[in-house]
């Protein structure tokens, strides 16, 4: 089953243009983007979460099309484009609190299991943690 398919995404700027982009992503398959600066794999990944709006196109995650499926997509799909510098002072208990609101499908054991498996204390502030943490 594939659970992202691509197909002729297309995104246009005045200096740039992601033209005809498609590919699809199988179910336990994990894709990386390689390429120079400005090559385009931001803007396809932002296009594909509809941080930007693509120009032309198809994005289907899961078989159903992202623009008429956004939430359930998100509440299912997990997006880091490079460095998080939000919330740094803040608690990890308090960033959970707030964050499992949006997500009504929160699953609080996995949450406690993946902390107490990589030894993270909810006690403390991203600022305090490594960047591998």
């Amino acid at each position: 089953m594939s659970i992202l398919e691509v197909k002729d995404l297309r995104k246009e700027y005045r200096s740039f243009t992601l033209d005809n982009v498609s590919f699809s992503l199988e179910k336990g398959k994990i894709t990386g983007f390689i390429g120079r600066n400005g090559a385009g794999k931001s803007t396809t990944l932002k296009s594909l979460f509809g941080f930007v709006h693509p120009d032309g196109g198809k994005v289907d995650f899961f078989g159903k099309p992202f623009e008429s499926n956004e939430a359930e997509i998100k509440c299912r799909t997990g997006f880091l484009l490079g460095e998080v510098n939000y919330y740094q002072s803040k608690k990890i208990s308090t960033i959970t609190r707030v964050t499992k609101s949006f997500f009504p499908s929160w699953d609080d054991a996995a949450y406690r299991g993946y902390m107490a498996k990589f030894n993270l204390d909810e006690n403390k502030k991203p600022s305090e943690l490594s960047a591998g943490m």
